[in-house]
């Protein structure tokens, strides 16, 4: 079942989320040039804390998937996959698996463009961003973009990410974690440069 729940002068997008037992469940923002153009873009979306125990009906409306369906996407071509970890962490290799299974699934079936799959995620999903990219994943991506991430709780060394990737971090009335906006805005300044990381 495909819900129509948002357009602009020349894309719409449909929703669909689907319960997987092979994968995880996830949701699938797909555009309608995907019908026509020979290949379109992918972008992942790993989610924060505030959606892992959202139910079906809910998932759509939190974070970016609430944005997207806000947002006047006139021009935008790109599915957005949005894989749905009810465990609480993106930084195993179960999770791991199960969103690269994914990936790849997507890939077989789908026109996809794989020379332009970008990875992201806000706080809990910018922290597995980072930890899926560097446990030798990130041959997948053309981009890693981090929203509010924070410190993977693993050894990594960002520097060795060796694909482009941008950092943002808000600061509105002090509700960052002091160590997070730290960590993204100096420590990440040295990794990628300064002009790839933003703070807001």
């Amino acid at each position: 079942k495909q819900e129509f729940i948002t357009s602009s002068s020349d894309i719409t997008f449909s929703y669909q989320y689907v319960e997987d037992n092979n994968y995880m469940p996830y949701a699938l923002y797909t555009p309608s040039t995907a019908k026509t153009n020979e290949t379109t873009p992918l972008i992942v979306w790993l989610h924060g804390s505030g959606e892992i125990e959202a139910t079906k009906e809910e998932f759509k409306t939190r974070g970016l998937l609430k944005d997207l369906s806000n947002w006047n996407l006139h021009g935008f071509n790109a599915y957005v996959l949005c894989p749905h970890n009810k465990s609480g962490s993106w930084n195993n290799q179960e999770a791991t698996n199960k969103v690269f299974g994914l990936i790849d699934e997507f890939i077989k079936t789908k026109k996809i463009n794989t020379n332009k799959i970008i990875l992201s995620g806000h706080s809990m999903g910018g922290r597995g961003s980072l930890y899926m990219a560097y446990y030798g994943h990130e041959k997948y991506f053309s981009a890693l973009a981090i929203l509010s991430g924070y410190k993977p709780g693993v050894d990594i060394d960002i520097s060795k990410i060796s694909i482009p990737v941008r950092g943002y971090v808000g600061t509105i009335a002090g509700e960052e974690d002091p160590d997070s906006v730290y960590y993204m805005s100096s420590h990440f300044a040295n990794a990628f440069g300064k002009n790839n990381v933003f703070v807001f």
